[in-house]
């Protein structure tokens, strides 16, 4: 396997993961927990919702961000 076959697959069992997690958050009824505030956002499914932007590789919007400890280091 090339190291981009091993990279693409790398993030399709992030997102395999992903999904696994959202479906456990449903199953349980831990959704409301999800909606609290987070250390980078609003509600804590902007972080899950940047996870799965990340891994999605017909996506552009994930490059133009930064690392959030690259941010807390610039402050």
């Amino acid at each position: 396997m090339t190291e981009l076959e091993q990279l693409k697959h790398r993030l399709a069992m992030v997102k395999d993961d992903l999904d696994i997690i959202r479906k456990f958050i449903r199953d349980e009824q831990l959704e409301k927990h999800f909606e609290r505030q987070s250390e980078t956002s609003d509600e804590c499914w902007h972080n899950l919702n940047n996870i799965e932007i990340a891994c999605d590789l017909s996506s552009e919007e994930s490059l133009n961000w930064i690392l959030f400890q690259r941010l807390t280091e610039e402050a």
